[in-house]
């Protein structure tokens, strides 16, 4: 289970229609229109796991970090949570990489929160 820092989260919106670009990574899900902008959409399962989304009805995270916005298609959105400033606990870095920045409990579940700057920038770049 994965969560963004709340300050990155923008809005979440239903996987609309998407256009795949050419050439692109494969965990890059395509070109979204949502309300007249174009949004990058990657698939988070398919870049943190290599498999690719499992749900008809996925969800796209809308993130912003650093002016830039991202799209990230996800099978289910469970909750929003306010934390109210919980410390992560580390991470080991193989296990997912620069993405991580720490571990979370919230609601007796372990997550995974990912580095919205590091996604954006790696997704963007």
């Amino acid at each position: 289970m994965y969560g963004f820092p709340g300050d990155a989260l923008h809005e979440i919106v239903p996987l609309g229609a998407v256009t795949r670009l050419p050439g692109a990574p494969d965990f890059v899900h395509g070109l979204m229109n949502v309300r007249g902008t174009m949004l990058c959409v990657i698939d988070l399962s398919r870049r943190m796991r290599g498999e690719p989304l499992r749900s008809e009805s996925a969800s796209v995270v809308v993130i912003q970090s650093s002016g830039r916005v991202l799209g990230v298609a996800v099978d289910d959105v469970l909750d929003v949570v306010d934390t109210g400033g919980a410390e992560l606990e580390p991470v080991p870095q193989s296990a997912v990489g620069p993405l991580a920045r720490g571990l979370g409990h919230f609601g007796g579940r372990v997550v995974i929160v990912i580095d919205a700057n590091e996604l954006v920038r790696q997704a963007l770049a």
